[in-house]
C-alpha cells in the first residue's frame, strides 16, 4: 500500500484512528508495567537489606 501523504498514511484509509490508539494504549499498558516493575523491585530490596540487617 502506498500513501500520498503523511496525513494519509496516519488516517489508514479511516482506519487510522483505531490502529494508533492501539499502539498508544499498548504503549501505555508497557510504561506502566515497567513502572510498577521498578517499584516493586525497590521495594523487595528495600525488604531484603532490612530483613539481612536485623
Amino acid at each position: 500500500m502506498q500513501w500520498d501523504s503523511l496525513d494519509a498514511f496516519l488516517a489508514m484509509g479511516g482506519h487510522g484512528r483505531f490502529v494508533w490508539g492501539a499502539y498508544a494504549f499498548t504503549v501505555l499498558v508497557m510504561a506502566v508495567d515497567a513502572i510498577t516493575s521498578r517499584r516493586r523491585l525497590a521495594r523487595a530490596r528495600a525488604a531484603a537489606r532490612e530483613g539481612a540487617e536485623a
